[in-house]
């Protein structure tokens, strides 16, 4: 082989490997622009959510708000119920206690509780 011969292969050798890394640059910058494109396109759908997700979180707070009222009720509503408890309690013992006491003054006519 001559020299010219081996000049123009390794010319040709290093031209091709430009034309590949070319092409595969062009390929890579495509890619690159193909998931920008694709990550823009997700960001844009997000944004379309944000409305629909800001008025879930409201109305979520409301319904938080509303519970803890309604458990703030109840906690009163059950200290209403004891306190009537512990009333209804003292007045069947003093019902027991005048029965008691007229068992007592009439033994003959004694109440059974």
């Amino acid at each position: 082989m001559s020299t010219t011969t081996i000049v123009v292969i390794v010319v040709v050798a290093v031209l091709v490997l430009a034309l590949v890394a070319l092409l595969a640059s062009k390929a890579a910058t495509r890619r690159r622009e193909h998931r920008r494109q694709e990550a823009q396109r997700l960001r844009q759908q997000a944004v379309r959510h944000d409305e629909p997700i800001a008025a879930e979180r409201s109305r979520v707070e409301n319904l938080r708000d509303e519970a803890d009222v309604l458990r703030a009720e109840a906690d009163q509503a059950e200290h209403r119920v004891a306190e009537a408890e512990r009333d209804l309690a003292l007045e069947e013992a003093r019902q027991e206690d005048r029965l008691r006491e007229a068992d007592r003054i009439d033994p003959g006519r004694a109440h059974r509780a």
